[in-house]
């Protein structure tokens, strides 16, 4: 998809506004008159504007996700029903008689048949884990790039304001961390059994 190889590459990165900064200027110097309050409240807009971008952000590394994230999840129940097997399987290794030995060949190639599909699982788990952590670095990569963006636009509009009456106007440059935070906490525990997984095995 287009957004997918764009989001990848780390371009297309959404302005909080498209007014040319010697616009955004005389719109300050303008806004000075108004008094604080004003300022404030345009600063405000473009910080919401900001958010609203990196909740789009978001979603979009959610979305390019959403079917490692279901895969990592049944190659963990997999692993699960896989490992009990051949705990299992040890346990009942002590089988000994001429009647066993069948018993013990079966077991033993149930045995090699789980290991095989466990060593799959691991496999596909690392690359799910590799995916994982890529999209979100890209993810927290594009936020910094638009806060970057964002913070431009509003020192310049600053600038237009200390130019005009508000000499020592002093702008509140705390960025919204909602989207970051609700994405990462909502896949934290998933991610996490992922990591533990590709990490003990």
């Amino acid at each position: 998809m287009k957004n997918t190889k764009q989001f990848k590459e780390g371009k297309k990165i959404k302005a909080v506004i498209k007014l040319p900064n010697f616009l955004l200027k005389i719109k300050g110097r303008l806004d000075s008159r108004k008094g604080k309050t004003v300022a404030d409240a345009f600063i405000g807009k473009l910080k919401d504007k900001c958010a609203a971008i990196e909740n789009k952000e978001s979603i979009t590394a959610e979305e390019m996700l959403f079917n490692d994230r279901k895969n990592g999840a049944v190659k963990l129940s997999v692993m699960s029903e896989v490992s009990s097997k051949l705990s299992q399987n040890a346990r009942d290794s002590s089988l000994s008689g001429v009647a066993a030995i069948r018993e013990n060949r079966r077991n033993e190639s149930k045995q090699r048949n789980n290991e095989s599909m466990l060593s799959s699982c691991i496999e596909q788990l690392n690359i799910i884990n590799e995916n994982i952590i890529n999209i979100d670095t890209i993810l927290d990569e594009r936020i910094t790039k638009t806060r970057k963006k964002a913070s431009e636009k509003i020192n310049v509009y600053i600038s237009g304001l200390r130019a005009g009456r508000l000499k020592d106007y002093e702008g509140n440059f705390e960025f919204n961390d909602d989207a970051r935070t609700i994405y990462h906490k909502k896949h934290e525990s998933g991610d996490a059994l992922i990591r533990e997984a590709v990490r003990f095995n």
